[in-house]
C-alpha cells in the first residue's frame, strides 16, 4: 500500500506507475492523478508543441527520415501505393469525382479502398469516419 501525495488516497502499489528514481520504485502520485496531470499539461502546452513539431519537421534529418519511411511503406505494400496513384490520376482526369462523406455528408473527404485489387472502387469518407472504417479510431 502507498499514499498518493496528490489526492491523499492510500492505494495498492499496482495503482502507481513504476519509477526507478524513487526509493520504493514507484511514482509518488497514483495513476489517476498522473493521468489527470498529463491531460491538463497536454491541453496547456498544445500551441508550443505544435510550433515545436512544425519546426522539427523542417530539419534536414527529419525530412530524410520521413522520405525513408515513405519509401519503405511503398515497397512493403505496392498494391496500396498503386491504388492511391490511380485514384489521384483519375481525379486529375475527371474520371473519378469526390462525393461528400457517406456517413455525415462532410465535404472534406478521403478515398477509402475496401479492396485494393479494385483501385478505382472507393468510398468517400471524412477523416474521422475513415479512421473508424480502418479500425484506427
Amino acid at each position: 500500500m502507498k499514499t498518493c501525495f496528490k489526492c491523499g488516497r492510500t492505494l495498492p502499489v499496482e495503482e502507481f506507475y513504476r519509477h526507478a528514481g524513487m526509493a520504493d520504485g514507484c511514482l509518488g502520485k497514483c495513476k489517476g492523478c498522473t493521468r489527470l496531470d498529463v491531460r491538463i499539461w497536454y491541453r496547456r502546452t498544445k500551441a508550443a508543441r505544435i510550433k515545436y513539431e512544425v519546426a522539427r519537421a523542417q530539419t534536414a534529418k527529419r525530412k530524410v527520415a520521413v522520405l525513408e519511411y515513405q519509401r519503405r511503406r511503398r515497397k512493403r505494400r505496392p498494391e496500396v501505393e498503386r491504388a492511391h496513384r490511380l485514384v489521384k490520376r483519375a481525379l486529375e482526369l475527371g474520371r473519378l469525382v469526390k462525393s461528400p462523406c457517406e456517413v455525415c455528408n462532410s465535404p472534406d473527404v478521403q478515398a477509402h479502398h475496401p479492396d485494393y485489387t479494385r483501385p478505382l472502387y472507393v468510398r468517400w469518407l471524412c477523416l474521422p469516419h475513415h479512421r473508424i472504417m480502418e479500425g484506427r479510431a
